[in-house]
C-alpha cells in the first residue's frame, strides 16, 4: 500500500483501477438516506464490475438496479442471498442495507469466501454484540478475506493536515466533530459517533474512554469524554444536532483548528473550510471505496480494517450504553 507521509501520521494513498473485480450490492436502493448506489457508482468509476443488487422484495432490488443504470450499470435483480451469490459470484460484496441486518448477511458471506465492505456501524440491532465482531473479524481473517468498514471521514486527514496542520500525537491535547444525523434521540448515535471515534482512532491510536458525559436535547446530543492512549490524554466533544435539510453541516478539528465542510449544490464539489482558506478534497466515500478494492486487489489491510472496527465498535457501545434513554 503507498502511503503519505509526514515525521508523525501515515495515511493511505492508494487508487483501484481493477476491472477483474466483480461487486455485488446489498441495498442500492435510494431510500432511508442510503448510500449503497454511490458505493455502487464509485466501484464501476474504479473499474470493477457491479454486477448484483439484492434488495428485500424483488421489486424494490429492480428499482435500486433500474437507478443504477445512470452510472452505466447493468446489474441482475434479486431477492434470495443464496441465489444472489450464486449467480453472481461475486469477488467482494457491499452490505449498505440497514443495521439490523448487517451481522447475518456478513456471516454469509464470509461462508461463501466473498471479501466485505460494511457499511458503518459495523453491526448493530438495538447496540452492538462486540463478541460478535470479533467472530466475524476472526472467520474473515481464518478464511483470508479483506473485511473494511466504510466510516469515510479519516480518508480526509491529509487535506485537513495539508489546512489546518496537525501537530505530533503526544501535542494533541483536544478534539471537537460536530455532526447532523438524521436519527434523534439515542439512535443518532450509532448514526454519528463512528465518525468521532474513526477520526480519533485514525490519528491518535487505539485507545480508551473515561469521564463520559452525555447531554442529550430535544433534536441534539453533546458527547463530552477523555480519549486516553499511550500518547496522552485528549479531550474531545461530539455536538450532534439533527438535521433533514442537505446539505448538513460536518466539521472537526484538533486543538481548536477546524475545518468544515463545504459542498456546491450544484456541482456536489466538495471543499473544506477554514480561517478563510479553502481546499476542494475529493470524495471521502470515494477514496473509502478506492481503497476497499485496492486491499483486495493487493491482499493488503484496509485503512478501516479489523483492528479499526472492533475498538471503534467497542466504544461505540460504551457511548450508547451510557445514554440516560430518555424517549425520542
Amino acid at each position: 500500500m503507498e502511503v503519505c507521509r509526514n515525521s508523525t501520521h501515515v495515511y493511505p494513498t492508494n487508487m483501484c483501477n481493477d476491472a477483474s473485480m466483480n461487486i455485488a450490492v446489498i441495498g442500492a436502493g435510494r431510500s432511508r438516506n442510503g448510500i449503497g448506489a454511490y458505493i455502487a457508482r464509485y466501484a464501476h468509476a474504479a473499474g470493477a464490475r457491479v454486477s448484483a443488487v439484492l434488495d428485500r422484495s424483488l421489486s424494490s432490488a429492480r428499482q435500486a438496479a433500474r437507478g443504477l443504470q445512470e452510472y452505466g450499470i447493468s446489474a441482475d435483480a434479486c431477492d434470495d442471498f443464496d441465489q444472489f451469490i450464486d449467480r453472481c459470484r461475486p469477488d467482494a460484496l457491499v452490505i449498505a442495507s440497514p443495521p439490523e441486518t448487517h451481522a447475518g448477511y456478513l456471516e454469509r458471506a464470509l461462508e461463501a469466501g466473498v471479501h466485505v465492505l460494511c457499511e458503518k456501524p459495523f453491526i448493530w440491532n438495538g447496540g452492538c454484540d462486540c463478541s460478535r465482531v470479533a467472530e466475524l473479524l476472526e472467520s474473515a481473517r481464518a478464511r483470508g478475506l479483506t473485511v473494511a468498514m466504510n466510516s469515510q471521514w479519516p480518508f480526509v486527514l491529509p487535506a485537513y493536515e495539508k489546512l489546518c496542520g496537525l501537530p505530533p500525537v503526544e501535542q494533541i491535547r483536544s478534539f471537537h466533530i460536530r455532526l447532523a444525523p438524521l436519527s434523534a434521540g439515542r439512535d443518532m448515535i450509532p448514526d454519528s459517533m463512528p465518525h468521532a471515534l474513526s477520526l480519533l482512532y485514525s490519528v491518535l491510536g487505539e485507545g480508551v474512554l473515561e469521564n463520559l458525559v452525555l447531554a442529550p436535547g430535544s433534536d441534539s446530543l453533546a458527547v463530552s469524554f477523555d480519549y486516553l492512549t499511550s500518547a496522552g490524554r485528549c479531550s474531545a466533544e461530539a455536538h450532534l444536532v439533527r438535521a433533514t435539510r442537505q446539505p448538513r453541516p460536518f466539521a472537526f478539528g484538533f486543538n481548536g483548528l477546524t475545518a468544515q465542510r463545504v459542498i456546491d449544490m450544484e456541482t456536489y464539489r466538495i471543499a473544506f473550510a477554514s480561517e478563510g482558506r479553502r481546499m476542494e478534497i475529493d470524495d471521502p466515500l470515494q477514496l473509502s471505496v478506492n481503497d476497499f478494492l485496492n486491499a483486495c486487489r493487493s491482499c493488503d489491510h484496509p485503512l478501516i480494517g479489523p483492528g479499526h472496527i472492533l475498538a471503534t465498535m467497542r466504544m461505540l457501545q460504551q457511548v450508547y450504553a451510557s445514554h440516560p434513554l430518555q424517549p425520542h
